[in-house]
């Protein structure tokens, strides 16, 4: 029965993508974005996961996922019907960010605060060596260093805000191409640096993204050439590999970077697993109820996130899905207990945290608030003729924002770091800023 419900999901969101191409002609609308997310966190594992997140999954539970799918998706279309797009709407430029300015210094000073930020940051851990060797003690190398970190994005949004600059010009300048291709990789060797994978498909996604609205809107059949195809390939195996690197040896049980892809290579049957959600949601849907509801106890943790835990040791995780791993475990934990057996994490999906909270009435609400979301943001996005800030923005809410403390932490974090220096620029070169018309 599973593997009929996970290809009949996989029909429906293909039909949603679609429709969506069709009727918009852009592949990162929201909508069909979420499709295509949908279908990477759940067909697959459907059809043919045994467990996930040490969860067992059987057709009973593959059932019930369906069931919440079908209700999660058809809220998410319905929230983003209620809110209407005003066709006649003329919209302010973006004052904190002028593109008719020439922002080219700017990109490259974001670019290199970033890799600074950075550079720092490995050089302050024991250089790239150490780190590779030691990429087990990831957790405990990274502790405390959250705001550090987070500085290489910045890294991220100089190299969009250089593509919408250049992007001005009738043809991009091959000592341009150049330049941003090697700051591309440069930024993709810093952010993968711990092993992590989000940061650095966040990244791509958004330098993607300015070059799709900015550049050149990227077309269905062009992402079957063969150049996409291999950066696809590319990229799967890239988050294949770097879980790999966390074993007890690092990357001393490699050898080297072939050794390492010939490996990824032979576990390429895994890559589903990195994107499922299917274990915890089902877990989610069958042990959560009346008993056990956490009715918003979660945004505890998010209203004491910015506190320091040096200063408050009794401060609460950010990552609930901290309390998820545990109950799988077997320990009934909740929010906002800063004591846990378990020190592991499943995040929880966005339907699974309104669920946790308020059963399904919070699934069917948290779907249309997402849904709405989706539309204003693109709303504002169109009117404001596709800012690159604005750009940058709707991909941290479409692909990152979640209603978990974690992901608002990380969302509103890179948001604020996005906007920050904006700030700081304007309030620098404020009299010039007043004599350009946006």
């Amino acid at each position: 029965m599973r593997v009929y419900l996970g290809i009949l999901l996989a029909v429906v969101l293909i039909i949603l993508f679609v429709y969506i191409y069709i009727k918009y002609k852009d592949v990162f609308h929201p909508l069909a974005f979420f499709a295509i997310l949908q279908f990477l966190r759940y067909v697959p594992f459907m059809i043919s996961g045994e467990s996930d997140t040490n969860v067992l999954i059987d057709d009973q539970g593959v059932g019930l996922l369906f069931v919440m799918e079908m209700i999660t998706i058809g809220c998410v279309i319905f929230g983003y019907s209620l809110v209407k797009t005003n066709k006649n709407q003329h919209s302010r430029p973006l004052s904190i960010y002028c593109e008719k300015s020439n922002n080219i210094t700017l990109g490259y000073s974001l670019f290199v605060i970033g890799m600074i930020g950075r550079l720092y940051f490995v050089v302050k851990t024991g250089g790239f060596s150490y780190i590779f060797s030691n990429i087990q003690l990831k957790q405990t190398l990274v502790s405390g260093e959250g705001y550090l970190l987070a500085l290489g994005y910045l890294m991220t949004f100089g190299i969009c805000i250089l593509i919408s600059e250049y992007s001005k010009n009738v043809k991009f300048k091959a000592s341009q191409i150049l330049i941003i291709f090697i700051m591309i990789i440069i930024n993709v060797i810093l952010l993968g640096v711990m092993s992590d994978r989000a940061p650095v498909l966040i990244s791509l996604m958004m330098i993607v993204m300015a070059y799709h609205y900015k550049v050149k809107r990227i077309k269905l059949s062009s992402l079957f050439k063969p150049k996409v195809i291999l950066l696809c390939v590319l990229l799967i195996l890239f988050v294949v590999a770097m879980p790999l690197l966390r074993n007890s040896e690092g990357f001393d049980k490699y050898g080297s970077i072939s050794n390492l892809l010939k490996s990824a290579i032979g576990n390429l049957e895994s890559a589903p697993r990195w994107f499922s959600f299917v274990g915890r949601d089902i877990f989610v849907y069958e042990n959560f109820n009346l008993d056990n509801f956490w009715f918003g106890k979660n945004i505890l943790n998010f209203i004491c996130s910015p506190l320091p835990r040096s200063i408050f040791p009794w401060k609460p995780p950010v990552d609930e899905g901290i309390y998820l791993a545990n109950m799988v475990a077997g320990f009934n934990i909740q929010p906002p207990s800063n004591i846990y057996p378990i020190n592991n994490s499943y995040p929880f999906s966005n339907q699974g945290i309104f669920y946790a909270n308020f059963g399904l009435i919070g699934l069917i609400i948290g779907g249309i608030m997402i849904g709405a979301m989706y539309k204003y943001t693109y709303n504002i996005l169109k009117s404001k003729k596709f800012n690159i800030v604005l750009i940058i923005i709707s991909q941290v809410i479409i692909y990152k924002w979640s209603f978990t403390s974690h992901d608002m932490v990380g969302s509103l974090s890179l948001i604020v770091y996005l906007v920050l220096p904006l700030i700081i620029k304007n309030a620098l070169f404020r009299k010039n800023n007043k004599s350009k018309k946006c």
